[in-house]
């Protein structure tokens, strides 16, 4: 065997073995920057916010007579238009 043979076989080797190396160590740090990045696993702040809650409270409640009344706003069907009326606009001989 030639000695650029044995360096060649060498270099080969530790070519591979950094490559192993580098692939198994992504794979294990990749699921920690997952999860530092994903927004939704971040802790809930425990203390609540006083002005949401006093907002709540202050919230106009709605009767049943008030609802009743809002029901009888909303608009209803109206009957076919004139059937001797076209799209132009003059009736028809």
């Amino acid at each position: 065997m030639s000695k650029y043979f044995v360096f060649l076989a060498f270099l080969t080797f530790f070519t591979i073995l950094i490559f192993i190396i580098q692939t198994s160590y992504s794979k294990l740090i990749s699921p920690v920057k997952k999860i530092e990045d994903d927004t939704i696993l971040k802790p809930i702040d425990p203390n609540l916010d006083d002005d949401i809650l006093d907002q709540i409270q202050q919230r106009q409640k709605f009767s049943q007579l008030d609802l009743d009344s809002i029901k009888n706003l909303t608009p209803t069907a109206t009957s076919s238009p004139d059937s001797s009326a076209t799209s132009s606009g003059t009736s028809s001989l």
